[in-house]
C-alpha cells in the first residue's frame, strides 16, 4: 500500500513531521491543527517502511482518542499491518509496565490502584472515631487537599 497520496494532502510542517527521520518525534501544535492526522500518518509511514509494530508505542489521554486513532490507522494500513502496535492511554500503558516490571522497584505484581471511591472509603475508615471532621470537610475535599500537597515541590517545604 502506498501512502504518498495521504502525505501529499498535508501542509509543509505536517509533511515534515510525518517524514522526520526514524526515532522519537515531538509534535507541538494547537487544537484543530491536525496533530492526530499527523501522528496517525507518521505511524502508517513507519509501518510502510517496515518498522515492526512491536517497536511502536503510541499513547494518548483518553480511551476515546485511542479508539479513534486505532480506527484511523486501520483505515490507512489495514488491520493486519496495525496489529501489534502498543496503543493505549498513558494510564493503561503505565499500569502494564508496572505489572510487568514493578518488582524491580519493589511493587508486588498484584498491586491495586485506588479509584476515588476506594480513596474515600480508606479515608473514612482511617478517621476512626474522628469522623466528625467530615461535617466541616467532606472526604472528597480532603482528598483534593492531599492531592494538592503531593504536588507541592519539596524545595519549598
Amino acid at each position: 500500500m502506498d501512502i504518498t497520496h495521504i502525505i501529499d494532502g498535508l501542509n509543509d510542517p505536517q509533511r515534515a513531521a510525518v517524514s522526520a527521520p526514524l526515532g522519537n518525534s515531538l509534535v507541538v501544535a494547537g487544537a484543530g491543527s491536525g496533530k492526530t492526522r499527523v501522528v496517525t500518518t507518521r505511524i502508517a509511514k513507519l509501518l510502510m517502511d517496515d518498522v515492526s509494530p512491536q517497536n511502536i508505542v503510541w499513547v494518548t489521554f483518553t480511551n476515546k482518542a485511542a479508539r479513534e486513532m486505532r480506527d484511523r490507522l486501520v483505515s490507512l494500513v489495514g488491520t493486519d499491518r496495525a496489529r501489534g502496535i502498543s496503543l493505549s492511554t498513558f494510564h493503561a500503558y503505565c499500569i502494564r509496565l508496572l505489572r510487568e516490571h514493578g518488582q524491580q522497584v519493589g511493587l508486588k505484581s498484584f498491586f491495586a490502584i485506588a479509584d476515588v471511591a476506594d480513596q474515600v472509603s480508606q479515608l473514612v475508615a482511617s478517621a476512626g472515631s474522628s469522623r466528625e471532621i467530615f461535617k466541616a470537610y467532606p472526604p472528597r475535599q480532603i482528598l483534593g487537599q492531599i492531592s494538592l500537597f503531593k504536588n507541592i515541590s519539596t524545595d519549598i517545604l
